[in-house]
Protein backbone atom coordinates (compact mmCIF):
# COMPACT_ATOMS: atom_id res chain seq x y z
CA UNK A 1 0.00 0.00 0.00
CA UNK A 2 0.99 3.43 -0.85
CA UNK A 3 2.53 5.59 2.04
CA UNK A 4 0.62 8.72 0.69
CA UNK A 5 -2.55 9.65 3.13
CA UNK A 6 -5.06 9.19 0.50
CA UNK A 7 -4.52 6.06 -0.43
CA UNK A 8 -4.16 4.99 2.95
CA UNK A 9 -7.77 6.95 3.28
CA UNK A 10 -8.64 4.77 0.01
CA UNK A 11 -7.80 1.61 1.49
CA UNK A 12 -9.46 2.29 5.12
CA UNK A 13 -12.75 3.00 3.34
CA UNK A 14 -12.70 0.29 0.52
CA UNK A 15 -11.58 -2.72 3.11
CA UNK A 16 -12.36 -1.71 6.53
CA UNK A 17 -15.76 0.40 5.52
CA UNK A 18 -15.02 3.14 7.71
CA UNK A 19 -14.59 7.05 5.86
CA UNK A 20 -12.40 9.51 7.19
CA UNK A 21 -14.33 13.19 6.75
CA UNK A 22 -13.35 15.78 4.34
CA UNK A 23 -12.50 18.79 5.73
CA UNK A 24 -15.61 20.44 8.01
CA UNK A 25 -17.63 17.03 7.79
CA UNK A 26 -18.01 14.71 10.77
CA UNK A 27 -17.45 10.95 11.28
CA UNK A 28 -19.30 8.41 12.95
CA UNK A 29 -18.15 7.17 16.45
CA UNK A 30 -19.35 4.05 16.38
CA UNK A 31 -19.59 0.81 14.41
CA UNK A 32 -22.42 -0.84 13.14
CA UNK A 33 -26.17 -0.36 15.13
CA UNK A 34 -24.38 2.02 17.63
CA UNK A 35 -21.81 -0.76 19.16
CA UNK A 36 -17.95 0.21 19.92
CA UNK A 37 -16.18 0.02 16.71
CA UNK A 38 -13.89 -2.85 16.48
CA UNK A 39 -10.62 -2.23 17.39
CA UNK A 40 -8.54 -3.01 14.42
CA UNK A 41 -11.40 -0.46 12.39
CA UNK A 42 -10.95 2.19 15.13
CA UNK A 43 -7.02 1.98 15.14
CA UNK A 44 -6.63 2.50 11.62
CA UNK A 45 -9.19 4.95 11.22
CA UNK A 46 -7.24 6.88 13.85
CA UNK A 47 -3.82 6.26 11.74
CA UNK A 48 -5.73 6.96 8.65
CA UNK A 49 -6.61 10.31 10.24
CA UNK A 50 -3.42 11.22 11.69
CA UNK A 51 -1.95 10.78 7.99
CA UNK A 52 -4.69 12.83 6.30
CA UNK A 53 -3.49 15.67 9.40
CA UNK A 54 -0.11 15.12 8.68
CA UNK A 55 -0.71 16.17 4.95
CA UNK A 56 -3.13 18.92 6.10
CA UNK A 57 -0.66 20.56 8.37
CA UNK A 58 2.13 19.75 5.24
CA UNK A 59 0.05 21.50 2.55
CA UNK A 60 -0.89 24.57 5.07
CA UNK A 61 3.25 24.53 5.60
CA UNK A 62 4.39 24.97 2.11
CA UNK A 63 1.43 27.48 1.51
CA UNK A 64 3.03 29.89 4.39
CA UNK A 65 5.99 29.42 2.71
CA UNK A 66 5.33 30.96 -0.43
CA UNK A 67 3.80 34.06 1.44
CA UNK A 68 7.08 35.25 1.39
CA UNK A 69 6.19 36.52 5.06
CA UNK A 70 9.13 36.12 7.61
CA UNK A 71 6.20 35.90 10.54
CA UNK A 72 4.56 33.25 8.43
CA UNK A 73 7.97 31.36 7.36
CA UNK A 74 8.51 31.06 11.38
CA UNK A 75 5.22 29.53 12.02
CA UNK A 76 5.98 26.70 8.92
CA UNK A 77 9.17 26.05 10.17
CA UNK A 78 8.90 26.22 14.16
CA UNK A 79 5.46 26.61 14.56
CA UNK A 80 3.59 23.87 12.59
CA UNK A 81 5.79 21.16 13.78
CA UNK A 82 5.58 22.02 17.47
CA UNK A 83 2.17 22.13 17.77
CA UNK A 84 2.19 18.49 15.87
CA UNK A 85 4.79 17.21 18.44
CA UNK A 86 2.19 17.92 21.69
CA UNK A 87 0.15 15.34 20.70
CA UNK A 88 1.27 13.19 18.10
CA UNK A 89 3.86 11.76 19.52
CA UNK A 90 2.03 10.31 22.50
CA UNK A 91 -1.01 9.23 20.42
CA UNK A 92 1.04 6.85 18.36
CA UNK A 93 3.14 5.34 21.13
CA UNK A 94 0.06 4.81 23.24
CA UNK A 95 -1.39 3.12 20.07
CA UNK A 96 1.40 1.17 19.83
CA UNK A 97 1.59 0.05 23.94
CA UNK A 98 -2.06 -0.98 23.18
CA UNK A 99 -1.17 -3.77 20.49
CA UNK A 100 -3.49 -5.77 18.72
CA UNK A 101 -6.20 -4.63 21.05
CA UNK A 102 -6.81 -8.13 22.38
CA UNK A 103 -6.57 -9.38 25.53
CA UNK A 104 -3.72 -8.85 28.01
CA UNK A 105 -2.47 -6.23 25.32
CA UNK A 106 -5.37 -3.93 25.83
CA UNK A 107 -5.99 -4.68 29.36
CA UNK A 108 -2.00 -3.39 29.62
CA UNK A 109 -1.52 -0.72 27.58
CA UNK A 110 -5.79 0.50 27.23
CA UNK A 111 -5.45 2.85 30.44
CA UNK A 112 -2.55 4.64 28.73
CA UNK A 113 -4.72 4.67 25.42
CA UNK A 114 -7.45 6.56 27.16
CA UNK A 115 -5.43 8.86 29.02
CA UNK A 116 -3.82 9.68 25.35
CA UNK A 117 -6.85 10.19 23.96
CA UNK A 118 -8.57 12.38 26.06
CA UNK A 119 -5.36 14.61 26.59
CA UNK A 120 -5.55 14.73 22.36
CA UNK A 121 -8.91 15.24 22.17
CA UNK A 122 -8.90 18.13 25.05
CA UNK A 123 -5.83 19.63 23.09
CA UNK A 124 -6.86 19.62 19.79
CA UNK A 125 -10.76 20.98 20.91
CA UNK A 126 -8.95 23.89 23.10
CA UNK A 127 -5.46 24.98 21.13
CA UNK A 128 -5.75 28.52 20.23
CA UNK A 129 -3.22 27.20 16.79
CA UNK A 130 -5.67 23.93 15.88
CA UNK A 131 -7.92 26.35 15.72
CA UNK A 132 -6.40 29.18 13.76
CA UNK A 133 -5.15 26.12 11.62
CA UNK A 134 -8.45 24.80 10.71
CA UNK A 135 -9.59 28.38 9.90
CA UNK A 136 -6.57 29.70 8.06
CA UNK A 137 -6.82 32.36 5.05
CA UNK A 138 -4.23 31.15 3.14
CA UNK A 139 -6.77 29.01 1.19
CA UNK A 140 -5.68 25.73 2.00
CA UNK A 141 -8.41 23.13 3.58
CA UNK A 142 -7.20 22.19 7.13
CA UNK A 143 -9.69 20.21 9.46
CA UNK A 144 -7.69 19.14 12.17
CA UNK A 145 -10.44 19.34 14.74
CA UNK A 146 -13.19 17.56 12.64
CA UNK A 147 -10.83 14.92 10.89
CA UNK A 148 -9.43 13.95 14.44
CA UNK A 149 -12.03 14.37 16.79
CA UNK A 150 -14.47 11.39 15.25
CA UNK A 151 -11.55 8.72 14.92
CA UNK A 152 -10.42 9.60 18.45
CA UNK A 153 -14.12 9.10 20.01
CA UNK A 154 -14.40 6.02 18.18
CA UNK A 155 -10.38 4.77 19.55
CA UNK A 156 -11.68 5.60 22.36
CA UNK A 157 -14.68 3.55 22.49
CA UNK A 158 -13.48 0.77 20.79
CA UNK A 159 -10.82 0.75 23.51
CA UNK A 160 -13.00 0.99 26.90
CA UNK A 161 -15.13 -2.19 25.27
CA UNK A 162 -11.78 -4.16 24.42
CA UNK A 163 -10.77 -3.35 28.54
CA UNK A 164 -13.85 -5.10 29.65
Amino acid sequence: MSDSATAKQDWVSRVLGVTIPAPGQKAPTTGAHGAAPDWNTARVACEAALAAVDQQIAALQLALRKTNDDGMLVISEIGLPAMMAEFKPRLVAALQGAGDGGGASMKAGGTALLKAVQDVSLYIEGDKRIAACDANTVGVAVSIRSTLGPALAALSAAAEAGMQ
